[in-house]
């Protein structure tokens, strides 16, 4: 930008790139025959610079943005009035001014760049991101500023002044004031940590306050139905053509493994043949990954019955329904929609002695660790098979 004498522009200097490729923004004055370069303090990723207009694109990096827009407030009104004044402008009293305005402008806050983060995963929805997703972290940047606003009577935390005890203390809050339980208060802050990397990854913050914090170990006891509750299910003769649908769609789903956003998407289009096998594949919400599973016999006969297309009602409705034919078959477990995903996992596998890393694979689980973790443990029926082989075999323990 020219005014009168003098002129300023801003450019990316690749040349000094850090180890993630970002680059940082400097300005270059010239007054006369003097010229002046200074860092505006903003380091960027280099597809967020626009070359021609010698901008940093508001919607990929509205920070930096903001920052540019200051800088450029600052310097074109001292020209500016220099130029109508009549006068040189004084280099030193621009950078005088840029030095305490831009210095002692508010730095970024916590709740700033999880702001700016959910802006980015509502825009990708329905490519990176669900809508689930995009709300879990609505709901959690919330949580964080009832926390700061309750805690600490602030708007927001400075990156900067982050400690440890600010990420013990939100989980202290959402244990004692929002009453949650200890897997989810782990659930939230696992996201927080995600905001943190976000962060770093664009250089609003140098290193991770929260990089040695663990989470309390939480044992989750994996519920499931029985083989024998699974049958008594499957033979219970319901008289409601509704709770026929709804049990059929659950019978279904543990034979399949399928969780209750994949069930709603199922259609004749998902089906493949593999040798003599039909398969259903299809692309979890969750993870994104492609699910394929093998069409077992039971779950077959209920594919044929509705033609590919399973009577799949809301999940509130679905979750209620299955309660009710709870009581009718006097089943004990909590009947839901999740519940036939981990009975597929322990009952109709695991029990049958298929290996874990085939379970993880059938599941689409994107860290088979996940599996073992939660599925690593035997049924008292399996452990039982296991243990009497000991004696029918008459092994030699000498």
């Amino acid at each position: 930008m020219r005014i009168g004498k003098a002129s300023f522009y801003f450019f990316l200097l690749k040349s000094r790139s850090n180890s993630v490729g970002n680059a940082p923004l400097h300005c270059r004055i010239k007054i006369g025959s003097t010229i002046k370069v200074i860092a505006t303090g903003s380091i960027i990723n280099p597809d967020h610079w626009d070359n021609q207009k010698l901008l940093v694109n508001p919607s990929k990096n509205p920070l930096a943005f903001a920052n540019l827009e200051r800088w450029k407030s600052i310097i074109s009104g001292h020209l500016t009035k220099s130029f109508f004044n009549n006068h040189d402008p004084d280099l030193n009293h621009i950078l005088a001014d840029l030095k305490y305005n831009i210095g002692n402008s508010n730095p970024v806050g916590i709740l700033e760049v999880f702001n700016h983060y959910n802006q980015k995963v509502k825009k990708q929805i329905g490519q990176n991101y669900t809508l689930a997703t995009f709300q879990k972290f609505k709901v959690i940047c919330k949580q964080l500023e009832d926390f700061i606003k309750s805690l600490y009577k602030v708007k927001d935390i400075p990156l900067i002044d982050l400690k440890l005890k600010h990420l013990v203390e939100f989980e202290e809050y959402l244990l004692s004031e929002r009453k949650l339980r200890q897997i989810t208060v782990n659930k939230s802050t696992q996201r927080l940590k995600t905001i943190m990397k976000y962060a770093i990854t664009h250089d609003y913050l140098d290193k991770d306050p929260w990089m040695v914090h663990k989470g309390k170990s939480v044992n989750i006891e994996i519920k499931y139905l029985s083989k024998a509750e699974l049958h008594k299910l499957e033979a219970i003769n319901l008289a409601n053509e509704k709770l026929r649908k709804v049990r059929d769609c659950f019978i279904f789903a543990c034979y399949s493994g399928f969780g209750y956003a994949e069930l709603s998407e199922l259609s004749p289009s998902n089906l493949e043949k593999r040798g003599e096998i039909n398969w259903l594949r299809i692309k979890r919400q969750k993870t994104q990954k492609y699910q394929s599973v093998p069409l077992l016999p039971k779950a077959q006969d209920i594919w044929n019955k509705y033609d590919g297309k399973l009577p799949i009602i809301c999940n509130q409705l679905m979750n209620r329904h299955l309660k009710e034919i709870g009581r009718i078959a006097d089943i004990e477990s909590n009947l839901c929609t999740h519940l036939a995903r981990k009975t597929f996992a322990s009952t109709v596998l695991l029990a049958n002695n298929v290996p874990i890393k085939v379970v993880s694979t059938l599941l689409a689980h994107a860290d088979s660790r996940i599996t073992e973790k939660h599925y690593a443990e035997i049924s008292n029926e399996s452990l039982d098979k296991e243990v009497l082989k000991l004696f029918l075999d008459k092994p030699n323990f000498t």
